[in-house]
């Protein structure tokens, strides 16, 4: 196995657009963001037996993805982050990052890019004085990030269980079903 190289955050590579083969609207945000993610939250199993053998059972619950961002309040600009988010609530927008880019915002790597759905930031305003304000933004995606070359070609997956671009359906995990029939009595 190779040595691993880790990532050493720098420059990165935010564009938003309107998602049109060709974009309208395309806006390049990694210079307002002090931290970039897509994070992911979901997957885990929960289960319950019951008080008798055939009463185990197992679900997975779905994995929902988000393009995370902490970003300065850019009050001042018409087009900043903060405002395209306060004026397209509800909107999707074709997100594409790279987590690693040089100096000339060339990626290194690979990327994810996905549907997001625009959410209002956490806060506007706020803050003490003598200080710069942030706020946080959460951008849903549409099902599950499609991962990109650094040309933006997708990459194939893998795993044949995942759809990129699609909602993640786990297995279900029924260790043992009881009908009612079996209880019922004569």
């Amino acid at each position: 196995m190779p040595v691993p190289k880790p990532l050493f955050i720098r420059y990165a590579k935010l564009t938003l657009d309107d998602g049109l083969e060709t974009p309208l609207v395309t806006m390049d945000f990694e210079c307002s963001a002090t931290e970039i993610a897509v994070t992911s939250e979901g997957g885990d199993v929960t289960s319950i037996s019951t008080q008798c053998p055939e009463g185990s059972f197992s679900e997975v619950n779905p994995r929902n993805y988000s393009l995370t961002i902490n970003a300065v309040q850019d009050v001042e600009s018409d087009d900043s982050l903060l405002w395209f988010a306060w004026e397209n609530e509800g909107q999707t927008f074709h997100a594409t990052f790279y987590p690693k880019t040089d100096s000339a915002k060339v990626p290194v790597g690979r990327g994810l890019e996905g549907t997001v759905t625009i959410s209002l930031p956490d806060t506007i305003g706020g803050g003490e004085p003598g200080n710069f304000a942030t706020t946080e933004l959460v951008f849903p995606y549409v099902g599950r990030p499609t991962l990109i070359d650094a040309t933006g070609a997708p990459i194939a997956m893998s795993n044949p269980h995942v759809t990129q671009g699609q909602p993640v359906e786990a297995p279900v995990e029924q260790d043992q079903k009881s009908t009612s029939s079996e209880y019922a009595t004569a």
